[in-house]
């Protein structure tokens, strides 16, 4: 017959392996769930329209000299100092137009109206658009932060919807030169 304490000890062991490899298994789940998630987060980033560029040279140290072909972008300044808040609210308002706050332009609604594969739409007048690469952020000092998306290559200034928020424009980025290098890592905060 099996005594109190040799009971008491098999018990301990089975049930410590078992919430052992319970707990190892959740850890593999929940990591390789992360690994996914941020593969596919990482495969969809490089399926984004980025301003097309022809690379020139590359330099030592990783940099790459391209010219970048003119595009367009959406564009609002933050009259904050400080990097992390006027990037994040910039970055609300350019959001906000390329998700629909914005106003079709006439070409692009006569366009639908006239189109067989297009039904009109009942009293839409605002456009989402395709997300775009990269997110331009510049200043973070007293005269604020320029924070501006890629407008799609398929629009001119013209035919791309006119923001409804009177803190966002559209302009051209003319033709350009640009010294770039890859990084990886956390954005910039308002320390470095």
């Amino acid at each position: 017959m099996l005594d109190y304490q040799t009971t008491r000890t098999a018990i301990q062991s089975a049930s410590s392996g078992w919430i052992g490899k319970s707990i190892l298994a959740l850890f593999t789940i929940l990591g390789s769930f992360r690994y996914g998630v941020g593969l596919y987060a990482w495969r969809a980033a490089e399926r984004l329209e980025k301003p097309s560029f022809v690379s020139v040279k590359k330099l030592p140290g990783g940099v790459d000299l391209r010219r970048y072909d003119s595009y367009l972008i959406a564009e609002t300044t933050v009259p904050k100092e400080g990097f992390r808040e006027s990037t994040g609210d910039g970055f609300r308002a350019c959001a906000g137009y390329i998700f629909g706050k914005n106003k079709a332009s006439n070409q692009k609604r006569t366009a639908l109206q006239n189109s067989d594969e297009n039904p009109p739409r009942p009293s839409s007048d605002n456009e989402k658009m395709a997300m775009t690469a990269p997110v331009r952020v510049n200043g973070g000092g007293k005269s604020g932060t320029k924070v501006s998306f890629v407008i799609g290559s398929k629009y001119s200034l013209s035919s791309a919807p006119k923001p409804l928020d009177k803190n966002v424009r559209l302009r051209e980025v003319r033709s350009h030169y640009l010294a770039t290098r890859n990084f990886s890592g956390p954005p910039p905060t308002d320390e470095r």
